[in-house]
C-alpha cells in the first residue's frame, strides 16, 4: 500500500467543558465527523491532557467551574500553538477582543449547531501550520553519572538535584508536573523544603542547558509546576 493510500489518523480535539451533558452531546457530533475527542471538565485536567494527548485543536468553554478561561489564554497559548476556539454565551466585544489578543483563534457564540462547530474547527485547522520541530539533534543523558551531552559534544555536569529534576521532567513526557511532585522526585518525601527550591533548581538547569524562561523548553505553569516539551533527550 502506498503512503498516499494509508489511512490518516483522526485529528484530536481537546474539549474543555464542565457541563457534562453538553460535553457528551458535542463529543458525539465531533466523533461523528471523524474527530478523536478528549474531554476535560476542569482547568487543571485540561493542562494534564494537553501534555498527554497533544491535541490538534482545543475547544474551550469560557467558564470552566470558577475559571474564566479568557483570563488564562496567555498561559494556555504559552503551552501550545494549536488552534484555540473559545465557546461562550457572552457576546461582549471586549471579551472577544481580549481573547484574540491573549491567543484565541476564534470565538463561537452559543447556541451553535454541531455542523457550524465542525466547520469552524476544520477552518482553523486549515489555517494552522503543522507544529515546527526544533532543528536540533538528540541530547544524551547518562543518569548514573548525571552527565548531559549536548548535540555538539559538550559535556554538561549536573548537580544531583538538577539531574533528578531533569529525569522527572523527561519522564513526564510533556505532562505538567506539580511542584510537590517535583520536590518529592528531587529531595524525597521526608524533606521539608519550600516550593521555592524547585524554582532555584530549574534556574540552574536552564542556565546549564542555555535556555531562557520564555523559550518554551522548560515551561512554568502558574499554580501547577513545570513541564518539559522541548528538544529530545535520550537516557542511557
Amino acid at each position: 500500500m502506498s503512503d498516499d493510500a494509508m489511512p490518516q489518523e483522526p485529528q484530536k480535539v481537546l474539549m474543555v467543558e464542565d457541563d457534562l451533558e453538553l460535553a457528551d452531546a458535542t463529543g458525539l457530533v465531533l466523533r461523528r465527523f471523524g474527530f478523536e475527542v478528549h474531554h476535560a471538565g476542569t482547568w487543571a485536567h485540561a493542562l494534564v491532557l494537553l501534555g498527554e494527548v497533544r491535541p490538534d485543536a482545543i475547544l474551550l468553554d469560557q467558564h470552566v467551574g470558577p475559571v474564566d478561561t479568557v483570563a488564562r489564554l496567555a498561559e494556555l497559548r504559552s503551552l501550545t500553538s494549536v488552534p484555540i476556539l473559545v465557546v461562550t454565551a457572552n457576546e461582549s466585544e471586549t471579551d472577544r477582543v481580549l481573547g484574540l489578543e491573549f491567543g484565541a483563534d476564534d470565538f463561537v457564540v452559543k447556541p451553535v449547531s454541531g455542523r457550524e462547530l465542525v466547520a469552524r474547527i476544520r477552518a482553523n485547522l486549515r489555517k494552522s501550520p503543522p507544529p515546527e520541530l526544533r532543528p536540533r539533534e538528540q541530547w544524551q543523558y547518562e543518569a548514573q553519572s548525571g552527565r548531559l551531552q549536548a548535540p555538539d559534544g559538550r559535556q554538561i555536569l549536573l548537580t544531583s538535584a538538577e539531574a533528578r529534576m531533569l529525569e522527572a521532567l523527561i519522564n513526564s513526557q510533556g505532562r505538567p508536573v506539580p511542584r510537590d511532585e517535583l520536590v518529592n522526585a528531587v529531595y524525597g518525601r521526608d524533606w521539608a523544603v519550600g516550593e521555592r527550591v524547585v524554582d532555584n533548581v530549574i534556574f540552574g538547569l536552564r542556565r546549564k542547558l542555555g535556555l531562557r524562561p520564555d523559550d518554551g523548553v522548560i515551561r512554568s505553569i502558574r499554580n501547577v509546576g513545570y513541564s518539559f516539551t522541548g528538544f529530545p533527550i535520550a537516557q542511557r
